[in-house]
C-alpha cells in the first residue's frame, strides 16, 4: 500500500478547497460535521482513552501536531493539558490522534527548552507533523484555547 499525503499538505486538495465558494465550502462542511461527531467515531477513540493520559492532538492554530495530558473527558469533548505547549485545550475528540488498542501510553515527554522573550518565556515545539492546512482560510480552528499559555 503506497503512503498518502496527508490532506492538510495535499496541494491539489488545498488549492480545489482554496477556489471552492462559499456555499461550497458550507456543504462540504455540512457533510464532514456529522461524521466527526458520530458517537460511534467518539466510542472509537474513547474505549482506549483515560484520564492522566498522554496524547497528540491537532492545535489548528499553530498547524501542528502537539502532546498533551487529558485532564477532563464529556460526551463530545475533552480537555488536554499540553506539555510541549503549555496551556489547556478543549478539543472534539476527532482533533486527537487515536491511542493504539493494548499499547501502553509513553510517559509525559520532558518540557520542552524555554527562554525569556519580551513577554515571557518563549517555547519551542519539537518536531511535529502539520495538522490544519497551508493556504488562506475563513474558517475557525478546530480546538478553542481553554486559558491563555501559562508563563
Amino acid at each position: 500500500m503506497t503512503a498518502r499525503t496527508p490532506p492538510t499538505q495535499d496541494a491539489v486538495l488545498i488549492e480545489a478547497m482554496n477556489n471552492a465558494t462559499s456555499l461550497e465550502l458550507y456543504q462540504l462542511a455540512a457533510l464532514i460535521e456529522p461524521l466527526m461527531t458520530d458517537p460511534r467515531r467518539i466510542v472509537a477513540i474513547r474505549k482506549d482513552m483515560h484520564l492522566g493520559q498522554v496524547v497528540r492532538f491537532c492545535d489548528a492554530r499553530r498547524d501542528k501536531m502537539l502532546v498533551g495530558q487529558v485532564v477532563d473527558m464529556r460526551d463530545t469533548s475533552l480537555t488536554v493539558h499540553g506539555t510541549e505547549v503549555h496551556g489547556e485545550w478543549r478539543l472534539p475528540y476527532a482533533a486527537i490522534e487515536p491511542p493504539q488498542p493494548g499499547v501502553k501510553p509513553e510517559p509525559a515527554p520532558a518540557p520542552s527548552a524555554t527562554r525569556r522573550g519580551r513577554h515571557g518565556p518563549l517555547r519551542t515545539v519539537g518536531d511535529s507533523q502539520s495538522c490544519g492546512h497551508s493556504g488562506a482560510s475563513n474558517t475557525k480552528p478546530m480546538g478553542t484555547p481553554v486559558m491563555a499559555p501559562s508563563p
